[in-house]
């Protein structure tokens, strides 16, 4: 049995056909590529300039650090379960909670000094204050008998705490 070798190209005419078609592939990315870079451009110059502030980091140096410390401490406590360690973390926990409290706070504060009742935002300024002049829905505070209720989280929690309440949470309300 004779064994016999394939080639890609066999003969001559076929080899300049193979060079042909590849210089046209070549030509064609080459076409592609710069009707790419076109449109690339194109869109670049179309779209409005971005400002510094824009890109503002998600978090601040400060507030990784916050965070880092809090996880550690937190770590801490869950392998020790030492008092001071409880302690280290609860106050590390409540001042990550204030900065983050304050920064959104800022940032809500700065928010309306961006905006401008132009057609080029898209009159941005008019429609946040149509959200802000909307009522807000009060939530009534929870009924603990006829003529007391429970204006405190304190008094919620007290009022679920009680046993009459735990012994039959399902009744039919008496009106």
């Amino acid at each position: 049995m004779k064994i016999t070798e394939t080639f890609l190209i066999q003969q001559k005419d076929q080899l300049n056909c193979f060079r042909e078609t590849l210089d046209e592939l070549v030509y064609i990315e080459e076409t592609v590529e710069n009707i790419k870079k076109a449109i690339q451009k194109v869109a670049w110059q179309a779209a409005p300039d971005r400002n510094e502030h824009d890109f503002k980091e998600e978090h601040t140096i400060i507030e990784k650090q916050k965070i880092a410390g809090k996880r550690k401490a937190s770590k801490r406590w869950q392998l020790t379960r030492v008092p001071q360690d409880k302690e280290r973390y609860n106050k590390l926990a409540k001042e990550l909670k204030n900065l983050l409290h304050n920064l959104k706070y800022e940032g809500i504060q700065d928010y309306p000094k961006g905006l401008t009742p132009t057609e080029g935002t898209d009159y941005s300024l008019w429609r946040t204050t149509c959200y802000m002049k909307r009522p807000q829905h009060h939530i009534p505070p929870l009924r603990i008998n006829q003529n007391t209720r429970a204006r405190t989280e304190k008094g919620s929690h007290d009022l679920f705490r009680t046993p009459h309440r735990s012994s039959n949470p399902f009744r039919p309300n008496s009106r």
